[in-house]
């Protein structure tokens, strides 16, 4: 399941502003500090991160942090159970629900600038189904559970293919948070 971006980044500036201006008040009424100089600010969560590797995230503060790195296809807005979009701005199911169309985004680029493409959604899910069975969360078997293959006909279009009738597959495309290809296919061991 995904955060709505806008209630994330609201509760996290929403935070910071209260954390800052709390330190700005102590600041003032201290009468060592000059004003100049070094000022680290360390925001502090519930409980340790233990990866920022999206494929073995479960929960917690990497579960949160992990959010705001990757974005999935689609996203999931809580208050109303809808599917709104994310990284695809469209998508198609067929009427057997053996076949998903995603139209994505253009003008997406990765931190480092690169595009996004078609090529990271399709690294992205066949990594996934190589290792269902490692993943540690289980929502992402269950999004690849049923893929038979994953074609690219240009950048921003992507064609599931699924070897049965599959109607979660939408809910369970959520989960996945996609990769950058550029960088993960050069990684030997992806789930650790």
């Amino acid at each position: 399941m995904l955060w709505d971006y806008e209630q994330v980044k609201k509760a996290i500036i929403n935070d910071t502003f209260n954390i800052v201006g709390s330190i700005n008040n102590s600041l003032r009424n201290t009468s060592t500090w000059t004003g100049k100089g070094e000022v680290v600010l360390v925001l502090g969560r519930g409980n340790d991160v233990d990866t920022l590797n999206p494929l073995m995230c479960t929960a917690g503060t990497a579960f949160f942090l992990d959010n705001l790195i990757y974005s999935s296809m689609l996203g999931y807005v809580f208050n109303n159970g809808t599917i709104k979009p994310w990284l695809a701005e469209s998508w198609e199911v067929s009427p057997d629900a053996k076949t998903y169309i995603f139209h994505l985004r253009k003008g997406v680029k990765w931190h480092d600038g690169t595009p996004f493409t078609s090529a990271d959604v399709k690294f992205t899910f066949e990594l996934a189904k190589k290792y269902a069975n490692k993943l540690a969360n289980p929502d992402y078997a269950q999004a690849v559970l049923y893929l038979e293959s994953v074609e690219t006909p240009d950048d921003y279009t992507v064609v599931f293919k699924l070897n049965k009738s599959y109607v979660p597959f939408l809910i369970y495309a959520i989960t996945l948070w996609i990769i950058p290809k550029h960088i993960w296919e050069n990684v030997e061991d992806p789930i650790t």
